[in-house]
């Protein structure tokens, strides 16, 4: 028998008992879901549906993901543990499902109650930018270091052709990317909550930027960073709250200080300060510049210490 093509499909010549025409498949858009599944176990009685769909929950060793029959559950729990290509991607802590997350935020913030002045009626926003550093109304700060983050990444691939210059030192590259790159990071450092989270996400990107200057690895960089961005962000935070409580009384950001209460909120700019009773006593301990520097200078020892500490214990391990 030969196929002959006909108007909408192709036929065998001789078929006569029944019309074995081959159409596209988009004639089936006509028919929905269901009815498409049970033309198909109609037209296949050898099939049998309950051993074939419903099997999966049975002892039978078949891949719930890509339908695949094994000759026994060894070799299904091989296929498994390489990695089934048809096993959906969950999207729990992607950047897609954090996203959704935010929009699903901001339209719950759209339908609070409006606030009225007089005839006026305002917008409930959920963010705000405010000299340079976005305000949440959730209180996260994950949002605000991501994008100081984006704009210091935009700065550091502008400066590509100084960090792949062979004819600079090193340390004029670092001295670079400090005052280049770092400066337009850590702008409004001072509001941020210094969570682990938060300094999880800075060593990745600190480490991946220092990793394009120095050619060291992303690992290397992790565990002992050219540059330790942490490090310097909190004893720049331990200073300024010194200058911040020797200003005068009318000070707004003395005053704003002045609120926190013990004990301090995770990742406060107030995590590193020696311990006091309340924050007027740590008022007093500020107003000597020379023992506060101490102060600060004993933090930058102790996590330069801590971090040389475990990058022996892991030389040591290896």
């Amino acid at each position: 028998m030969e196929w002959k093509e006909v108007e909408g499909g192709w036929t065998r010549t001789g078929d006569v008992e029944e019309d074995r025409t081959w159409k596209p498949i988009h004639h089936l858009a006509g028919f929905g879901a269901q009815d498409s599944i049970d033309r198909f176990w109609a037209e296949h009685p050898e099939l049998n549906p309950e051993r074939n769909i419903a099997g999966f929950g049975s002892d039978e060793p078949r891949c719930q993901w890509c339908c695949k029959l094994f000759k026994n559950s060894h070799g299904m729990k091989i296929h498994l543990g390489r990695g089934c290509r048809h096993k959906p991607v969950s999207k729990k802590g992607s950047q897609t499902e954090r996203k959704i997350r935010r929009r699903k935020r901001v339209a719950a913030q759209a339908r609070l109650p409006k606030v009225r002045i007089g005839a006026a009626e305002l917008k409930n926003h959920f963010d705000s930018l405010l000299l340079g550093h976005s305000v949440e109304a959730g209180g996260e700060g994950t949002h605000a270091v991501e994008i100081r983050g984006a704009q210091a990444k935009s700065t550091f691939g502008k400066l590509m052709h100084l960090w792949d210059n062979d004819d600079l030192w090193l340390k004029t590259k670092l001295l670079l990317y400090q005052s280049g790159v770092l400066s337009v990071l850590t702008y409004g450092q001072e509001a941020w909550q210094l969570t682990e989270k938060i300094m999880t996400m800075l060593r990745g990107w600190n480490a991946r930027c220092l990793a394009r200057i120095t050619g060291r690895t992303v690992r290397e960089e992790t565990v002992d960073p050219t540059f330790d961005l942490i490090k310097s962000i909190r004893v720049r935070r331990l200073r300024w709250v010194g200058h911040v409580l020797r200003k005068p009384e009318a000070s707004l950001d003395r005053k704003a200080l002045f609120t926190y209460k013990r004990p301090y909120p995770e990742g406060s700019v107030l995590m590193d300060v020696p311990p006091h009773g309340d924050i007027q006593e740590l008022a007093t301990q500020a107003k000597s510049r020379e023992k506060w520097n101490v102060i600060v200078n004993q933090l930058n020892c102790q996590n330069l210490e801590c971090r040389r500490s475990e990058t022996r214990g892991e030389e040591d391990a290896s």
